[in-house]
C-alpha cells in the first residue's frame, strides 16, 4: 500500500495510490474449502437452484469436498498441483458468493455465476467474469465498513447523504477502454451522478495458464503495481476528459493472479487514481474510498 505519482506524456503530474490484497494461502485450510463447498451447495439449494452434475460448478463442489477428504485421511503425495489450482479458485468463487445469503440479489449472483468458466488464469470472455468482479468489489466494500448495496449503476454507499456510485468493468482488449469507459461514465450520469470506474485488469495483461513464481511478496505487487500504472499512463487521454469536466471522481484498477512463494495464492493489487483539478466535493468522495480501502488492507480483508 502506497502513493505514487505517475507523470503522463502531456507532462501532468497525477496521484495514484496502490492497496494490496491478498487471499490467505491455502496449504492449511483445504478442510475450510471442503466445508465451503458445503455451505455453497446448501446456499444454491436455498435458493432452489439446482446444479446439474457435470456443471462446472458442480464439479468445482465435488472437487473441493473431496479434496478435504483427501487431505484428512490420505498421504498427502496423493494431492496434485491441479486439485491445489481448483481448490484456491474454488475458494475465491465461493469467498465471492457465500456473503450474499440473505441478500435481495442473491438468487440473481448465484445463476450468474454458473456461465462460463471462472478460473482465474484462463483468459475466455464470459458473462460469469464480470459478475464476479463486481461480488469482489461489492465484498471488500462491505467487509471495509461501507454500507454498499446492489444498485444502479453497478454499486452505490451513502455516507452522510451523499450517493456515489461504482461502474464495475472487466477488460479483454485494450482497444475498447474508451468504449467501455463511456458507457461507465454514461451509467453513472443516468444514476448516482458522481461515481467511480472500476476496471478488472486479469484477463487483459496476465498471460494465460501462467502462476508467478517470485522468491519474495514484494516481487509480486511490484508487477501488479507498474500492469496498474502501464494501464493508466496508456489511456489517461480516455480517462482525464471525465475527470476535468467532473463526470468522474476516480478509478479504480485491479490486476490480480496465480502466485507461488511457499505455497499457491492469490495476489491482487488495486490502484485507485483520481486527478488533481477535481472539484473539492469529487476528491473528498475519492480520499474517503482510499482510507476505507486502505484500512482494509491493514486489516487484512
Amino acid at each position: 500500500m502506497g502513493t505514487h505519482w505517475i507523470k503522463l506524456r502531456s507532462g501532468i503530474i497525477v496521484q495514484a495510490k496502490d492497496v494490496h490484497f491478498s487471499q490467505n494461502p491455502v496449504k492449511t485450510s483445504f478442510s475450510r474449502i471442503g466445508d465451503m463447498a458445503v455451505e455453497l451447495e446448501d446456499l444454491y439449494s436455498k435458493y432452489s437452484i439446482q446444479l446439474s452434475a457435470g456443471s462446472r460448478m458442480a464439479t468445482r463442489i465435488r472437487g473441493a469436498k473431496d479434496l478435504k477428504v483427501r487431505w484428512e485421511t490420505e498421504p498427502k503425495n496423493t494431492i496434485t498441483g491441479e486439485m491445489i489450482i481448483n481448490a484456491i479458485n474454488f475458494q475465491r468463487i465461493a469467498g465471492a458468493l457465500l456473503p450474499l445469503d440473505g441478500n435481495d440479489k442473491a438468487e440473481f449472483f448465484l445463476n450468474k455465476l454458473l456461465d462460463g468458466d471462472l478460473d482465474i488464469t484462463k483468459r475466455t470472455p464470459n458473462v460469469g467474469k464480470s459478475f464476479l468482479w463486481e461480488l469482489e468489489l461489492w465484498n471488500k466494500m462491505t467487509h471495509m465498513g461501507l454500507h454498499a448495496e446492489f444498485k444502479e449503476p453497478d454499486i452505490s454507499w451513502e455516507d452522510k447523504g451523499d450517493v456515489l456510485g461504482v461502474a464495475c468493468k472487466r477488460l479483454y482488449s485494450e482497444k475498447h477502454v474508451q468504449h467501455v469507459l463511456s458507457e461507465a461514465v454514461a451509467q453513472i450520469k443516468e444514476t448516482t451522478h458522481y461515481g467511480i470506474a472500476a476496471f478488472n485488469l486479469d484477463d487483459l495483461v496476465v498471460p494465460a495458464d501462467q502462476i508467478f513464481h517470485a522468491h519474495d511478496k514484494s516481487v509480486v505487487l511490484d508487477w501488479l503495481t507498474r500492469a496498474n500504472q502501464d494501464f493508466l499512463v496508456r489511456n489517461h487521454r480516455h480517462f482525464e476528459k471525465y475527470f476535468l469536466s467532473n463526470r468522474l471522481a476516480g478509478v479504480i484498477v485491479s490486476t490480480s493472479c496465480l502466485s507461488r512463494l511457499d505455497t499457491l495464492y492469490v495476489a491482487s493489487q488495486w490502484t485507485v487514481w483520481t486527478h488533481p483539478e477535481l472539484d473539492a466535493d469529487n476528491k473528498r468522495r475519492i480520499q474517503y474510498l482510499y482510507e476505507k480501502l486502505s484500512a482494509g488492507s491493514s486489516a487484512g480483508v
